[in-house]
């Protein structure tokens, strides 16, 4: 389809006929993903009337939707899943703008500022100080306060932006980075919490052995190193009954997409939960 077809297709998405939208959505859609940097410019245009944003907004949201299922599908099937890309998929769905471009150029430049201040000489509790320094007192990634914990502040992309976060927000920022660099953390959850166990090296992850734990990390307290007879006493204090379970990239991004859709709900944005909810079905 030429440009100028294209052109007078969206001169009619402001037209009262449904029927007519009809035709104008079909024709739209069969051009495919890379129909979605116009609709994006065209959105922008302050004098369209609110008709044509809201069938802008629907064509988009359609649009970005099947994208994100069609790479969360490709990604859940590789090995090993890297947990960045299959949370900045969930993310795009939600609303937040053209965030996942911008939030992968912020990962990737906090992973290269990590990255240089490593070496194979360090030991387990000094790679968590790089990581800590580089991310907590170079970049100034903060905790959200309760009130704060929203949508955005767990979407890790919106979080790499804005660098503030809830305790999934920055602990997928924190895994994202050991994912990546090759450092031995892998998830755990308790009673809302988001924390990291450091194990063995050596372990084999696709083994049955229960891995040594050496021990945890805490990204929502400044990446807090916490001994596991504390974790122990802090699950106690919680009153959680809890055992160390590690998770994998596709249970924590299952839990990000469910922690969204429930936030997403709860604010009113029932559309965007319902996009959510369908992609949790991918990552089951």
């Amino acid at each position: 389809m030429s440009g100028a077809e294209i052109q007078a297709l969206m001169a009619l998405l402001d037209d009262p006929d449904e029927g007519v939208y009809s035709h104008v959505r079909s024709r739209l859609l069969e051009q495919g993903d890379v129909i979605l940097p116009i609709l994006q410019a065209e959105r922008q245009d302050v004098t369209r009337c609110e008709t044509s944003v809201e069938r802008l907004d629907e064509l988009m949201s359609g649009m970005l939707e099947r994208q994100a299922l069609a790479g969360l599908r490709n990604w859940s099937a590789s090995r090993p899943c890297a947990v960045m890309e299959g949370a900045f998929w969930i993310e795009s769905v939600c609303g937040f703008g053209q965030m996942k471009e911008e939030g992968q150029i912020a990962f990737a430049a906090l992973r290269r500022d990590v990255w240089l201040e490593l070496n194979e000489e360090l030991t387990a509790l000094e790679q968590i100080r790089v990581i800590n320094h580089v991310m907590f007192t170079e970049y100034g990634f903060q905790r959200a306060s309760l009130s704060e914990q929203g949508a955005a502040h767990a979407a890790p992309a919106q979080v790499l932006m804005e660098r503030k976060g809830s305790p999934l927000g920055l602990g997928m920022i924190y895994m994202g980075l050991a994912d990546s660099l090759g450092i031995s953390l892998h998830p755990v959850s308790v009673s809302g919490l988001f924390f990291l166990a450091y194990v063995d090296p050596q372990w084999d992850a696709s083994s049955e052995e229960v891995p040594r734990v050496w021990f945890y990390v805490n990204p929502f307290d400044g990446g807090q190193v916490v001994a596991p007879e504390e974790l122990s006493m802090i699950a106690q204090e919680l009153e959680t009954q809890w055992k160390p379970t590690l998770l994998d990239p596709l249970q924590v991004c299952f839990r990000l997409a469910e922690h969204l859709s429930r936030l997403c709900e709860e604010s009113g944005h029932l559309a965007v939960a319902q996009r959510l909810t369908r992609l949790m079905e991918v990552l089951r």
